[in-house]
C-alpha cells in the first residue's frame, strides 16, 4: 500500500505519538473510556495539497486515540474558527493539568438538516437510495430532483445546523449565493460530489476550491472529495457515514445516547462499505474545524441501514 509506505518513510513512531497526543491520553485506563483524542488540523504547502495526508497518517488500523484530522488553507482562518466554533470550559481532567482551561467543541443538532439531492436530475441511483431515508427523517427538509432556489440555499446555510449536497461536483453553481451575499453561514456542510474538495491551481496564486468560500462564510467545516469517484460507491460510503456519525447506538436511548463514532472514526469506518475503499473511500477529506452532533439529538435510523 503506497500510503502506508509513505507513512513509514516520512514519520517515526515518536512523531505520530506526539501528533496524536497518545502519551497524554494513555496515562491510565480510566481516560481511555472517557476522553476522545484531540483533533489535528493540517495546513499543507501548495505543492502538497493534492495528497491525502489524513489517510497517510491514519494508516490502515487507527487506534482508539487516532484523532479526527481536518485541513485548512490558512492559519488565521483556523484561529478564527477556534474563536467562533469552540467555547472555553473548565477542565475536569485535574490529574493531568490542574486548573487549566480547555476548549470545548461546539456541537450541532443533526435534526436540523437541509439536503439538496440530485439537483440536476442525472443521478437516479443516488436519488433512489437517499430519497426514502431523507423523507423518513421528518425534521429534515430539502429539495430533491430540482435546482434549489436562492432563498432555499440561503436558508439551508443560515437556519440549519447541517447541509448535505449529493450531486455532481462541488455544487458551486447552486451553493455560493450565501457567500456572495455576505451572509453568515452556520451549517456543518457535506458536499460529496466528484472532486468537490480538490483545490485548483491558478498560476502564482495558492490553489483554491469553492469549499473555502463556505468556510469563510462561517461554516464550521466542509466535507468534500479530493478526486473523482463512482457514484454508487460514494453512495455506499455516504450511507454508512451518516448512520455511524449521526445515528445513536441501538442500545442507547434518550439524553445519554451515544454516537457510534466521532467524525474521524465514522469517516474511516465508512470506507469499509466501498468496493473501492482506497480509490473512493480515501478521497474523503474535511476542511475546517471538527464539530460533533449533540448526543440528545442523535437520529434513529432503521436497523436495516445500520447493518449495511
Amino acid at each position: 500500500n503506497l500510503l502506508t509506505e509513505i507513512r513509514r518513510e516520512w514519520f517515526t513512531k515518536d512523531d505520530l505519538d506526539w501528533l496524536f497526543s497518545r502519551e497524554k491520553y494513555c496515562r491510565n485506563n480510566e481516560l481511555k473510556n472517557d476522553y476522545d483524542p484531540p483533533s489535528v488540523v493540517i495546513i499543507p504547502d501548495r505543492r502538497l495539497v493534492y495528497l491525502p495526508w489524513e489517510w497517510i497518517l491514519w494508516d490502515r488500523n487507527p487506534t482508539l486515540f487516532t484523532p479526527t484530522m481536518t485541513r485548512s488553507f490558512s492559519l488565521p482562518l483556523v484561529v478564527g474558527h477556534l474563536a467562533t466554533q469552540y467555547m472555553p470550559c473548565q477542565n475536569i481532567e485535574a490529574n493531568i493539568s490542574p486548573n487549566a482551561e480547555h476548549m470545548e467543541l461546539r456541537s450541532f443538532n443533526p435534526e436540523r438538516a437541509f439536503y439538496i439531492l440530485n439537483p440536476e436530475s442525472n443521478l437516479p441511483s443516488t436519488q433512489q437510495t437517499f430519497e426514502p431515508i431523507f423523507h423518513n427523517l421528518s425534521s429534515w427538509t430539502g429539495v430533491i430532483g430540482r435546482i434549489p432556489t436562492l432563498e432555499e440555499v440561503n436558508n439551508g446555510f443560515t437556519n440549519h445546523d447541517l447541509l448535505i449536497f449529493l450531486g455532481h461536483g462541488n455544487g458551486s453553481q447552486f451553493l455560493l449565493h450565501t457567500f456572495n451575499q455576505g451572509l453568515n453561514a452556520r451549517s456543518v456542510t457535506l458536499i460529496l460530489g466528484c472532486s468537490s474538495g480538490k483545490p485548483r491551481s491558478a498560476g502564482r496564486h495558492e490553489p483554491y476550491t469553492s469549499l473555502f468560500n463556505h468556510l469563510i462564510a462561517g461554516c464550521p467545516f466542509v466535507c468534500g472529495l479530493l478526486w473523482d469517484v463512482t457514484d454508487r460507491d460514494v453512495d455506499r460510503f455516504t450511507l454508512k457515514f451518516l448512520t455511524n456519525w449521526l445515528g445513536k447506538d441501538g442500545s442507547d436511548d434518550g439524553r445519554d445516547a451515544k454516537p457510534r463514532g466521532t467524525l474521524g472514526q465514522s469517516i474511516f469506518n465508512a470506507t469499509s462499505a466501498c468496493k473501492l475503499k482506497h480509490l473512493v473511500g480515501k478521497s474523503v477529506i474535511v476542511y475546517g474545524i471538527p464539530s460533533e452532533p449533540k448526543r440528545r439529538s442523535l437520529l434513529k435510523f432503521p436497523s436495516s441501514l445500520v447493518k449495511k
